[in-house]
């Protein structure tokens, strides 16, 4: 009876070590994530800045992104031989 128990007791304590690391790989990934998207987000920033987007309204900013948009179709869509 003896042997059975701590057969159990340790089947437990590897699922709690398993658990563990499981939560560890989680909490890795979504500092991993957050540095990802901390990166992106400076970037982001680096480019208004340099574009001064940062001090333009909302809607001159939409404004803007739609105007950058349709040049780029413009662009695609113009026939190699007329550039």
């Amino acid at each position: 009876m003896a042997g059975a128990k701590s057969g159990v007791l340790e089947l437990k304590n590897k699922e709690a070590k398993h658990r563990a690391e499981l939560l560890n790989l989680k909490k890795r990934i979504k500092a991993e994530e957050q540095k990802e998207l901390k990166v992106k987000i400076d970037r982001l920033g680096r480019l208004a800045l340099k574009y001064g987007l940062n001090e333009m309204s909302d809607d001159d900013l939409e404004l803007s992104f739609m105007k950058i948009a349709e040049d780029n179709i413009a662009r695609s869509s113009t026939p190699v031989n007329q550039i």
